[in-house]
């Protein structure tokens, strides 16, 4: 599964900030995240575990009519995306005619962090990662000088794109590269 380009993030909050104004919401908090992850175990110079994933999801929370609602998904998908303000709107909750101020709250943050290694791990295959290990458990036995039992070593990468986007001006961007 690819990560979606961050514009396209960036969009589908766009396109949440218009659909939450028309639903009425006193709040909402948008979360949208797209990672990965490899691992590989080698004990004694033998692969032991290796796994690869992806993921990406979405969740949407507000504050409306006296109650908080939350919806979430398995997907970035904009058409998806959106159908969760349709879920929060059919939960048909009654709040306690609570009410709650968020124009107390300070004015959202908008921020951008980023992080990117020299070669970003998404783009080395998964076979160039298990051999630079199979090189260094080489390098191990090569090296031991007889008193060596047993030896292990274990890589991981990850990574992967955050949005988070609120009613109050939030928007914050993590992962992904400049």
């Amino acid at each position: 599964m690819k990560n979606p380009p961050e514009g396209m993030l960036l969009e589908v909050s766009e396109r949440i900030e218009r659909r939450m104004g028309e639903f009425g919401a006193d709040f909402y908090e948008l979360h949208l995240a797209a990672g990965f992850a490899s691992s590989f175990l080698f004990q004694d110079g033998v692969l032991e575990r290796l796994s690869a994933s992806s993921a990406q999801g979405a969740s949407l929370r507000c504050f409306r009519d006296g109650c908080w609602s939350l919806a979430s998904a398995d997907s970035t998908e904009p058409e998806e995306v959106l159908q969760l303000v349709d879920e929060l709107g059919g939960m048909g909750l009654e709040g306690e005619d609570r009410k709650l101020d968020f124009s107390l709250l300070p004015r959202g943050a908008n921020a951008r962090a980023f992080s990117e290694g020299e070669i970003p791990p998404q783009n080395v295959p998964p076979g160039d990662k298990a051999a630079l290990v199979r090189r260094m458990a080489s390098a191990i036995s090569l090296a031991d000088d007889g008193r060596l039992r047993n030896h292990r070593i274990h890589y991981a990468d990850g990574g992967g794109l955050r949005l988070v986007s609120a009613s109050d001006g939030t928007r914050v961007i993590t992962g992904g590269s400049k």
